[in-house]
């Protein structure tokens, strides 16, 4: 007979959702290098060699805290205990040490730090450039936003065939998300959406818009194309919004 028990623990919401998913699978990848990790209407599966079942394991926002569980196999309890055990200290720590990011820039370099993220998003030296310069103002929004891109990177693998816009309804990015450029963009405005990027110039294929106005400090852009040959997303441009239809001449 199969003996299921439960593992939980609790972290502050001032962390967004995201982050939090994001926190628990780089808790997961610490403990098992195998993991192979899916994110899918806001829970994450855990499937790998090491577990005898993959593990689901789900997020539930409540008033101050959200709370994260997995029901699991009995012989999967110690890998998973020590998933766990790692994620609290993490957030435990993150509660204690870590300030809100003064910038866009610096929630960018923070999130480089995390090897997940790091494993499936290159942030080229220009997007990088570009959210130096931005005086974009709303620093946990963009974070939020940038910190979905592994999780959507991974969907973009593991469910080929399904719509990105699918993929990103699904991560909480649909009212930021869009697939592809326009028309104009691609002609009359193409050298502001077309990037350098391992030797030759890279279309947009992708792009988040944060904020809806053409001031600089209130709308930011997050530009980016996956790489198929390295199964990466590659963030091109992070910063003003370029020009196209609709937009600022």
């Amino acid at each position: 007979m199969r003996s299921l028990i439960k593992t939980s623990t609790t972290a502050n919401i001032s962390l967004p959702p995201l982050a939090v998913i994001q926190c628990a699978a780089d808790s997961i990848q610490a403990v098992d290098e195998a993991a192979s990790l899916r994110v899918e209407d806001g829970t994450l599966t855990w499937s790998s060699d090491s577990l005898l079942e993959a593990v689901t394991i789900g997020f539930i926002e409540q008033t101050d805290t959200t709370c994260v569980w997995a029901d699991h196999l009995e012989c999967d309890a110690s890998i998973v205990a020590a998933a766990f055990q790692h994620l609290e200290a993490s957030l435990s720590h993150q509660a204690d040490t870590e300030e809100v990011a003064s910038s866009i820039h610096e929630a960018t370099l923070r999130l480089l730090a995390a090897s997940t993220f790091n494993s499936l998003v290159e942030v080229t030296k220009h997007a990088l450039k570009g959210a130096a310069d931005s005086p974009f103002r709303s620093v946990g929004r963009f974070a939020e936003v940038l910190s979905a891109l592994p999780a959507f990177t991974q969907e973009l693998i593991t469910r080929r065939g399904v719509s990105p816009d699918t993929i990103a309804e699904e991560l909480g990015l649909g009212s930021t998300f869009r697939n592809g450029i326009s028309a104009q963009a691609k002609t009359k405005y193409r050298s502001e959406h077309e990037f350098l990027h391992n030797g030759r110039k890279v279309l947009s294929q992708f792009h988040w818009t944060i904020g809806g106005s053409c001031n600089d400090a209130l709308c930011c852009s997050i530009h980016a194309y996956f790489d198929g040959s390295q199964s990466r997303l590659v963030i091109l441009h992070i910063g003003k919004h370029s020009r196209s239809a609709g937009t600022r001449t």
